[in-house]
């Protein structure tokens, strides 16, 4: 953004939203409360890790799942979930 002529701050924001448990009565709703909370960022990382995204969707060859993914964990625990969901519901339409 910066190479854009964008200012770029240190200070991001997370939006922490919270369901209220004291509302009298449900009617079909939740009602949050929300706090915006000040995160100081580095934004040093982002750069370098684009060049690294479109170098690796640009290759040939997909690179190995492994240990040091921090996505390939989680992305196997939702492949069998959602195996087992499907499973589920193929068994329960058989019925």
């Amino acid at each position: 953004m910066e190479k854009n002529g964008f200012r770029v701050e240190d200070i991001g924001y997370l939006i922490y939203a919270n369901a209220k448990t004291n509302e009298i009565g449900f009617n079909d709703k939740l009602v949050f409360e929300t706090t915006l909370v000040p995160v100081k960022v580095e934004t040093d990382w982002i750069e370098p890790t684009l060049v690294e995204i479109k170098n690796c969707l640009e290759n040939e060859q997909f690179p190995e799942s492994g240990a040091k993914c921090e996505f390939c964990p989680y992305r196997e625990a939702c492949g069998k979930k959602l195996q087992a969901i499907h499973k589920k519901t193929l068994f329960n339409q058989a019925d």
